[in-house]
């Protein structure tokens, strides 16, 4: 793991939510937005590995635009993991699974209509801020990811 690219107090600021209602650093939901934000830098770090940008010893671009853009975005995951349920992908993957019979029940990708397990880890929105500071030309794909 490398640097968290947000806050949980960015996470809270980038969802609307009162700055009276944040919660302090010791209530569990705080700590576990903390663990979300750090999965999701994750993910930007993944999405971005082939950009060519230059950063600081801090980890964060140099360019104060896409400090921020890496900001907004990696807040954009964590939003969109929390919505999906699922960091890792891999309920979209099957259409069913079972248990104690062993079963999975792959999911086909998007000729079933529904997102590839690869295509449901990342957030349209963090893509779209990506693209929209000129790191990407179009949306990324990320082949073996």
């Amino acid at each position: 793991m490398g640097v968290t690219y947000a806050t949980p107090n960015d996470y809270f600021q980038s969802t609307g939510m009162p700055i009276a209602d944040w919660p302090t650093e010791d209530d569990a939901e705080f700590v576990r937005i903390d663990a979300l934000l750090k999965k999701s830098s994750d993910t930007i770090r993944r999405m971005t590995r082939l950009a060519r940008l230059t950063y600081g010893v801090d980890g964060f671009p140099h360019d104060a635009n896409i400090r921020q853009g890496f900001i907004d975005a990696t807040c954009a995951q964590a939003a969109w993991f929390e919505e999906a349920g699922d960091t890792t992908g891999f309920a979209a993957g099957y259409d069913n699974v079972s248990m104690i019979g062993v079963s999975f029940g792959r999911n086909a990708g998007t000729a079933s209509g529904k997102p590839s397990s690869r295509e449901s880890r990342y957030s349209p929105e963090a893509q779209d801020i990506l693209v929209t500071l000129g790191i990407f030309g179009t949306r990324p794909s990320h082949p073996g990811v």
